[in-house]
């Protein structure tokens, strides 16, 4: 396999939906990837070498690399398509048309965790089967937003009262909470590692309903063994429609606001449970 060099100067949300490139990019060639985040993002993909940002000066200036940023080349892949799946694609068709690749479905593309590949996820499998008890699992990714997608509102505040209603319901929450009760678990203690977005996905893939708000670890919930499941529901509170709902044709039902009041997304989350 040839060697390819890929960089991404941004954050872990940014570095996960690359993964539309770089999985595919991997039956092609060997990867060193260069990113400023957590090395150990593609720890289930094995031919990826992970490195810190800051060796990228290392490379022989002949050396090729490749940008996976979304903004990259002063945004032009950005234009009406903004942060979504369908930017990812285009930066991944212009690529696969330079070296005469057959263009790939959005199938094909969708992102892809090899969960099995994980070092501790049958640790997480037999944790998970702790909390069959509940009905359903909501999955809050209530940690904060770094891209001014969203605004970074209180998600205590608007659940408290919805996790003292719903006492059959397990919420497990990505950041830490100040909410109280037994069916409120911080991920983390499934988790148990320092970094765990990867295993925070498989999660997702284990719980009903997904709500965020464009954070990292909500980011990796935009799996296609969840987005082409119709028994999951996604609800998505941020600025853009295309940046809430990443793959708009999802089997899954996607439900986006970009009003930030009270009341309005507290109107929408209690109307999902209650269907249920």
């Amino acid at each position: 396999m040839k060697r390819i060099s890929l960089y991404n100067e941004y954050h872990n949300g940014d570095i996960f939906y690359s993964r539309v490139l770089v999985q595919n990019l991997s039956k092609f060639f060997e990867i060193d990837y260069y990113h400023k985040n957590n090395v150990g993002q593609f720890e289930d993909l094995h031919n990826i070498n992970e490195f810190p940002i800051s060796r990228l000066d290392e490379l022989d200036s002949e050396t090729p690399r490749f940008n996976t940023w979304v903004g990259q080349q002063n945004a032009k892949f950005l234009k009406d398509t903004l942060c979504s799946f369908y930017t990812n694609k285009k930066i991944l068709n212009e690529f696969f048309k330079k070296e005469e690749f057959k263009i790939l479905n959005d199938l094909e593309l969708l992102p892809v965790i090899l969960y099995e590949n994980l070092p501790n996820i049958e640790i997480i499998k037999t944790k998970l089967n702790q909390y069959n008890q509940y009905n359903k699992k909501i999955l809050i990714c209530n940690n904060r937003v770094l891209s001014g997608q969203s605004s970074n509102f209180d998600f205590d505040l608007l659940l408290q009262n919805l996790v003292t209603k719903y006492k059959n319901f397990l919420f497990v929450f990505t950041n830490p909470t100040k909410l109280k009760g037994q069916n409120i678990l911080y991920i983390k203690n499934l988790t148990e590692v320092e970094f765990d977005l990867l295993y925070i996905s498989y999660i997702s893939t284990n719980c009903d309903l997904i709500i965020g708000r464009a954070s990292g670890p909500y980011c990796y919930t935009h799996v296609k063994e969840n987005l082409m499941d119709r028994d999951k529901k996604f609800i998505s509170i941020c600025n853009n429609e295309l940046e809430g709902v990443w793959y708009k044709e999802s089997l899954a039902k996607q439900i986006w606001t970009n009003c930030f009041e009270f009341d309005n997304i507290s109107n929408i989350i209690t109307k999902e449970l209650e269907s249920w």
